[in-house]
């Protein structure tokens, strides 16, 4: 009979031993943070996207994603690089939590995604030309013209909203996914415009010596914001507590200051000492 009682509470020991061990099992796991798939472009564009000397991924935009990841314990994202339409897509079918690439606020885009509160980078836009163009000040200029953008952008929408508005006279869109030929194409007059914002036309400018210009007034006013799929309410209403802690705290103004500030500064003295 002891014997069956001292089987009995080992058994019974090891089974509350189990229990135990399988309880902080699980607790250890629901502790872990959930990992979150953030799309980020794979082009190539400092300072806003670009690999540093070692050959790591640095950049405003993954820079500012990674001071937020910092603040959210209960997430930790996980980044892919890949082409515009191939991050829609990602949000679309559930592949990505996040998307980010300098996207745009338009009605088409609003019925699919979430948005994040605050933006982060003015992105109003102007139709943009060859600084020796003329005859060009508005995008009713445009009609029957060759205009060239990036496939997916706010750009494209601007230029297809136009022409849905505009059928019997509508503006020739080029889209090509090669910011090159894009370029190319405006400063050799294959094209008659593009679209962008002052930044860029200062960025590229500055980069490539080039000579283009702003014309007339803005086609479009908008920041960039953080797509979310459109299910993802929890993580967006996390990412809009962090990113305004960064605002408040001046975290997010000296991160600007840092790359966007920095970058043509460095670029100004490359070229004189060159």
């Amino acid at each position: 009979m002891k014997k069956f009682f001292r089987t009995a509470f080992v058994c019974l020991t090891v089974l509350i031993l189990l229990v135990f061990l399988a309880a902080c099992g699980k607790k250890s796991s629901a502790g872990d943070p959930q990992k979150i798939y953030v799309g980020l472009t794979g082009q190539i564009a400092p300072p806003i996207n670009f690999l540093d000397a070692n050959g790591n991924r640095a950049g405003y935009e993954y820079r500012l994603l990674d001071a937020i990841d910092e603040r959210l314990e209960e997430y930790e994202f996980e980044y892919q690089f890949q082409e515009i339409r191939v991050v829609l897509m990602g949000l679309d079918n559930g592949r990505l939590d996040i998307g980010v690439n300098s996207f745009e606020w338009n009605e088409e885009r609003a019925a699919k995604y979430l948005f994040s509160d605050d933006g982060y980078l003015d992105s109003t836009n102007y139709v943009t030309v060859k600084d020796t163009t003329t005859g060009i000040s508005s995008l009713d200029d445009l009609q029957g013209k060759r205009v060239i953008v990036w496939p997916g952008s706010n750009q494209a929408y601007i230029v297809d909203q136009y022409n849905l508005k505009h059928p019997e006279n509508p503006i020739e869109e080029i889209l090509t996914d090669s910011m090159d030929i894009m370029l190319r194409s405006v400063d050799s007059g294959d094209a008659d415009a593009t679209i962008l914002d002052k930044f860029n036309i200062r960025k590229f400018n500055a980069e490539r010596d080039l000579n283009f210009k702003t014309v007339g007034e803005p086609v479009s006013e908008s920041l960039c914001y953080f797509l979310f799929a459109k299910d993802r309410t929890g993580l967006r209403d996390a990412v809009n507590r962090a990113f305004k802690e960064m605002i408040e705290s001046g975290q997010f103004k000296k991160l600007q200051e840092e790359i966007l500030d920095g970058y043509f500064e460095e670029l100004a003295r490359s070229r004189r000492q060159g």
